[in-house]
């Protein structure tokens, strides 16, 4: 099996939470495998205690409690070994786009550490699997990869999305590509994505649009007041990121 054809380094990571709410919920396991261009790995493994209470619906899937954090440390405490950690490098990950990478800018947001992604490239593997065969990473992996893993368990599903990148990028070469530009946008079209949690979009020219409100379709320089309104509100960090720097550029 060929190596990643990368020019940066590319983070494979997964979350396991207190719950889906991104605005609300906290993460309490941080893994990733981080791939360099050389194809050498590194991997990072963080236990976090978030200090609110853990979802019996979360529990359930990934059979994590209150109990099994004691003694962990907290977000604020462990975000600047994660931002290291990240350093300049591009995501990729199972349905990051949705939900994990959202949920990492709002929890760093709050740690007082920005994750800005506008340049980084964001391969999610959900999507070329979904391009390739519609599934979900367990049925994914056991077709291209062979066996089964052990799913809900973040660093088990970092590594398990590597290998299924792996074989996926080996095996289908010649329909999903060999570089990360190319599968980056297999399946998905970022060209028009602003914010993950949606409130911008861009139009056919480019150009920063309102995506929700009454002055949907508009243009953000347009009502600059809307922006300034949006910083008060409860919009997601990565929005909230954005705004600041709609602001500045306008």
């Amino acid at each position: 099996m060929e190596k990643l054809n990368l020019k940066n380094s590319l983070v494979f990571f997964d979350l396991e939470t207190t719950g889906l709410n991104i605005n609300e919920d906290r993460i309490i396991q941080f893994a990733a495998v981080k791939v360099l261009p050389d194809g050498t790995q590194k991997i990072m493994n963080q236990f976090i205690d978030p200090l609110i209470p853990i979802k019996a619906e979360a529990t359930a899937v990934h059979g994590y409690t209150k109990i099994d954090l004691v003694g962990c440390p907290t977000m604020e405490e462990v975000a600047p070994d994660i931002i290291a950690f990240i350093g300049g490098s591009d995501f990729s990950g199972f349905n990051i786009i949705r939900f994990d990478l959202p949920l990492l800018i709002e929890e760093l947001g709050r740690c007082g550490q920005i994750l800005d992604v506008s340049s980084r490239r964001i391969v999610d593997m959900h999507y070329i699997y979904r391009g390739l065969h519609p599934a979900n990473l367990s049925s994914a992996y056991k077709e291209y990869v062979g066996g089964e893993f052990d799913a809900h368990d973040a660093q088990a599903d970092s590594i398990a999305t590597l290998d299924l990148a792996l074989s996926i990028f080996d095996k289908e070469k010649e329909l999903v590509g060999d570089s990360i530009e190319k599968w980056e946008s297999f399946g998905f079209d970022r060209s028009k994505m602003v914010d993950f949690a949606g409130k911008f979009i861009r139009d056919e020219n480019g150009d920063v649009c309102f995506n929700f409100g009454k002055d949907k379709g508009k243009k953000v320089n347009e009502n600059l007041s809307f922006l300034n309104w949006m910083l008060d509100k409860e919009f997601t960090a990565d929005t909230k990121n954005w705004v600041r720097k709609l602001l500045k550029d306008t």
